[in-house]
């Protein structure tokens, strides 16, 4: 059958083992999945060589979905994001950027999830999508829903009712959640699963609006719940934007189901894996080294008590506000401020005037992070 961009892709095949046996017995694909395995157990262990991980979540997770609302034309910057969470007041933050925290949360929401079930559910799937959004959504079947340029040329259109959407939902969450992938007798890398899961949700396009940022929230989740991250801390969004056009080309060419697209699009998705993956490493253990030089730094220039608190703090986030710092550390407010001009007079943070915010930010940690997320 001829691909027709203006019509539903109806047809769009279920994810099945028999899909993927190609590209599970190409050399070239069996060495991208060996070196994207590799690079990311390398920065795995670098994840775990941070006192508190945890913290990453918070640092990384904003850079991340700065660069995926970019993909979608959604323009804020890192350090605005910053400045809104330390403020937190939803009336001085403008639309793009509530979006970004909206992404940050959804990606959160979805680690917790994996965490405490061990797999994404449907449900789940639209629950992020509505934090995304802002607004309770769920899966959009009418006709009318098109993939289209910005001149409005049609490029695909997804797949519409009710019942097939449904369908090929459950089957994504099947396969998303799979323990193990045989193939043919077989066990194959579960990795291998990761293109075609992504580009199955991008091509059901099940939401009105948000399915581009749902897809690369739960491509770094699928990292997380099979165990090759402990954490979904990966600068997949920066790789997609600077590479923009051909990650689209590589989903039409899907849609049409060009001869070899599969493995186009796998050894794209494992490329930003092995590349990124690098990318994150490196940045992990510069903090770890900025870490341990501000560690030494509080106990050899100061007589502040809960140090490991402190540290937890500041590399939350490059940007704080006393009241941030007093209620994460359950400390009054004046004890809260006492620190953080501490801070300042130890040299290694600043204070700021944002708007009619008193705020104080820590230049080291935030330009690590802009070197590496440009």
């Amino acid at each position: 059958m001829t691909f027709d961009p203006q019509s539903p892709n109806n047809s769009l095949l279920l994810i099945s083992e028999g899909r993927m046996q190609e590209i599970s017995e190409d050399i070239e694909i069996i060495k991208y999945l060996n070196e994207a395995n590799k690079r990311l157990f390398k920065l795995e262990k670098a994840i775990n060589s941070i006192p508190n991980p945890k913290i990453l979540l918070d640092f990384i997770s904003i850079p991340e979905s700065v660069a995926s609302n970019a993909v979608e034309n959604i323009h804020t910057t890192v350090d605005e994001a910053f400045q809104a969470e330390a403020i937190n007041d939803p009336s001085k933050i403008s639309k793009a950027t509530k979006e970004t925290l909206h992404y940050k949360e959804a990606l959160l929401y979805g680690y917790n999830q994996i965490k405490t079930r061990g797999g994404i559910t449907v449900l789940d799937i639209k629950k992020m999508n509505s934090i995304i959004v802002g607004y309770e959504s769920d899966f959009y079947s009418s006709p009318g829903k098109k993939i289209e340029t910005s001149s409005k040329e049609t490029l695909y259109t997804p797949p519409q009712g009710t019942e097939l959407i449904n369908k090929l939902m459950d089957n994504f969450c099947e396969y998303f959640n799979k323990k193990e992938l045989i193939i043919n007798g077989e066990g194959e890398d579960i990795l291998l699963l990761a293109p075609i899961l992504h580009y199955q949700f991008e091509a059901i396009h099940p939401f009105g609006d948000g399915n581009g940022r749902v897809g690369r929230i739960l491509l770094v989740l699928f990292l997380t719940l099979h165990g090759i991250l402990s954490y979904p801390v990966l600068f997949l969004s920066q790789y997609i934007h600077k590479y923009k056009t051909d990650y689209y080309s590589t989903l039409r060419g899907m849609d049409s189901m060009k001869k070899g697209s599969l493995k186009e699009l796998s050894s794209f998705i494992l490329l930003i894996m092995m590349n990124q993956g690098t990318l994150t490493e490196i940045t992990v253990l510069e903090i770890q080294v900025l870490q341990q030089k501000i560690k030494n730094e509080l106990k050899k220039g100061s007589d502040l008590k809960r140090i490991s608190e402190i540290m937890d703090f500041l590399f939350m986030k490059p940007y704080y506000s006393v009241d941030g710092l007093s209620i994460f550390m359950k400390i009054h407010r004046n004890t809260a401020s006492t620190y953080l001009a501490k801070f300042v007079e130890l040299g290694f943070i600043n204070e700021e005037k944002v708007g009619r915010n008193k705020l104080f930010y820590f230049p080291e940690y935030f330009e690590l992070l802009i070197k590496e997320s440009r």
